[in-house]
């Protein structure tokens, strides 16, 4: 198997950051944190995005025209063209 020389460093530099610290993971994370602020680098948090909900499958709506009569169907949907055309970009 191909050893990667860069993911045997980051293992290396893991495991002597962890003897450093005893292991001890609230140690390690206190003392990133203490080099951070003292680095006085300004970090960026960005709020949380907002998950967007599912969507649903609406009911279709016909169209009407602005005095309120219904939208003349259109020849391709009296016909059953659309469908047909669908059938056929589908099988490619």
């Amino acid at each position: 198997m191909h050893r990667d020389q860069i993911v045997e460093e980051v293992r290396r530099n893991r495991e002597t950051i962890a003897r450093e610290h005893g292991n001890d993971v609230d140690a390690i994370v206190a003392a990133f944190q203490r080099e951070e602020a003292a680095s006085g680098v300004k970090t960026v948090s960005f709020r949380p995005k907002r998950l967007r909900k599912p969507a649903t499958r609406r009911k279709a709506v016909k169209a009407r025209r602005p005095d309120g009569a219904p939208q003349p169907m259109s020849r391709a949907t009296k016909t059953g063209l659309h469908s047909k055309v669908r059938r056929r970009a589908a099988r490619g």
